[in-house]
């Protein structure tokens, strides 16, 4: 392949932690995929997906030179984001099963818009135990659909975390805390 090809792939499949991201906050993250992303009308919906002309182009490169590649056979077109939002994708199952890094501080804010058991409880679109994760600093639970970003319970929560790393990172700068 050529050298813009290999520099592209290599800067979309390898990651390297960013030296400034010292905290991460989840709002309604799908970390083990959708179960909407598997139902029939998520994939005839997935079928009108057309990637850009120029990705395609280059994977149609790396395909052509690598026919035999066992990773690339299973393929009869490239996966799209909804394809790999599917909780059995090999992708969303390889990129759940990768650890936070050491160091960074992780808050998960999780919305739930049923009083069902957490083991099927959703926000709509994602479950609890796709967006559930075990070892983050703290794990709010709210009444919310999946675009609970907007609600005041999730932007409460986020204002909560960043003045709590506000005060770790920079207590000089901390505002005085509010008196409810």
């Amino acid at each position: 392949m050529d050298d813009e090809t290999r520099v592209i792939l290599a800067n979309s499949n390898f990651f390297r932690p960013e030296p400034f991201v010292a905290r991460v906050i989840f709002v309604c993250t799908p970390h083990r995929g959708s179960y909407l992303a598997g139902m029939t009308l998520s994939r005839l919906v997935g079928s009108f997906v057309a990637l850009p002309s120029e990705l395609t182009g280059r994977m149609r490169e790396v395909l052509t030179l690598n026919e035999g590649a066992l990773i690339l056979r299973h393929f009869d077109r490239l996966p799209t984001s909804l394809d790999n939002m599917n909780p059995s994708s090999e992708f969303i199952q390889a990129l759940a099963s990768l650890p936070i890094a050491p160091g960074i501080a992780a808050n998960s804010i999780i919305a739930l818009d049923d009083e069902d058991a957490l083991d099927v409880a959703s926000d709509g679109v994602v479950r609890y135990s796709s967006a559930h994760l075990e070892g983050v600093e703290s794990e709010k639970i709210i009444r919310a659909g999946h675009s609970a970003q907007g609600d005041p319970a999730a932007i409460e929560e986020i204002r909560r975390i960043l003045l709590l790393h506000l005060r770790e990172s920079a207590p000089a700068l901390t505002p005085p805390a509010r008196t409810p």
